[in-house]
């Protein structure tokens, strides 16, 4: 595994809570929320990735929205779908923002922000189709804090939702319509599999299954190191040939953190499902806050995209690298 030195650093100032996607093309998005008193900004950086080392950043859309936990996703088609909270106490409204992502240029105002039925606190996105999309949230305001999945179909300016089921060896969940998650989860997809980072017990952890219409059968699961920071997240991401990614970040001495980082294979055999973690290493980076992943394939080329935020001067900010 290699590491690569940031491609493009502070490319959102005054940051909060990152979140990034790619396209079919290589477009980047990474979206993020500004500091504020009660109606945070959020912001999204828009750029392309066409080969090693060749990035270009074409601008930031500030204001976008006002919110809290933005996350963005891109369909096959460049259509960019972010969803995040709203300031209300307890279970807020999940609002959802259509726009484009093609060429490494786009919007997320093409549409007036939507309303949804969905509620729940730190949501999250990912696409699994044209006009397709999985979005998570926890119920904050009840007990133990279940994890809710919704199916999102999102056609012209409509969005439509439908809950998503959980089946685990032992059954259906039923408690709360999820299990009990305990930190700030990411989603994850690909080719029929859907992943989702973290605290599905009560240690940081990960769950990976099928995703068949509206049900999510749960194939297997793991765990990190007991020295995560389980107060700020984690990530996965999904690739070509069964590849799998996560990060997060980990205590270090005099309250710090360092992004831990790995890559493994995985088996969806309904029969004998397994996972094997082939890396393991540590992402160099000052004082990190957060951190998203992405994995970016174009023609031959394929590499995993990290958006970590930094604990800056005054100001966190948004930095860009690529893991290879």
């Amino acid at each position: 595994m290699t590491v690569t030195n940031a491609i493009m650093g502070m490319i959102i100032g005054s940051a909060a809570n990152q979140s990034i996607a790619v396209g079919a093309d290589g477009t980047i998005v990474v979206a993020a929320q500004g500091y504020g008193v009660t109606n945070y900004s959020l912001s999204a950086a828009y750029g392309i990735l066409t080969a090693p080392g060749n990035f270009k950043l074409y601008g930031v859309d500030q204001d976008f929205d006002t919110g809290d936990y933005p996350s963005i996703a891109i369909d096959p088609n460049g259509m960019a779908v972010s969803v995040h909270e709203t300031n209300a106490i307890g279970n807020s409204t999940i609002m959802v923002n259509i726009g484009t992502a093609i060429g490494g240029q786009g919007n997320l105002t093409q549409y007036s922000p939507r309303s949804t039925d969905m509620a729940g606190s730190n949501p999250s996105i990912t696409a699994i189709g044209p006009g397709q999309f999985v979005v998570s949230a926890l119920a904050k305001g009840e007990e133990l804090w279940p994890l809710r999945l919704w199916l999102v179909t999102v056609n012209g300016g409509t969005v439509s939702t439908s809950p998503i089921t959980f089946e685990t060896s032992a059954g259906p969940w039923n408690l709360f319509s999820g299990p009990p998650c305990h930190q700030y989860p990411q989603l994850a997809y690909r080719d029929g599999m859907l992943a989702i980072s973290g605290g599905m017990t009560s240690n940081l952890s990960w769950s990976m299954g099928s995703l068949s219409g509206a049900t999510y059968t749960q194939q297997f699961g793991w765990s990190i190191p007991s020295n995560n920071n389980t107060s700020l997240g984690s990530a996965v991401a999904l690739g070509p040939n069964n590849t799998v990614y996560a990060a997060c970040l980990q205590n270090q001495s005099a309250g710090t953190n360092s992004i831990m980082y790995w890559a493994g294979t995985y088996n969806p055999s309904s029969s004998s499902p397994s996972l094997e973690w082939t890396t393991q290493n540590t992402v160099e980076a000052a004082e990190p806050l957060g951190v998203s992943l992405a994995c970016l394939n174009v023609g031959d080329y394929s590499t995993v995209m990290m958006a970590y935020l930094e604990d800056g001067a005054g100001a966190n900010c948004v930095n860009l690298c690529t893991l290879s």
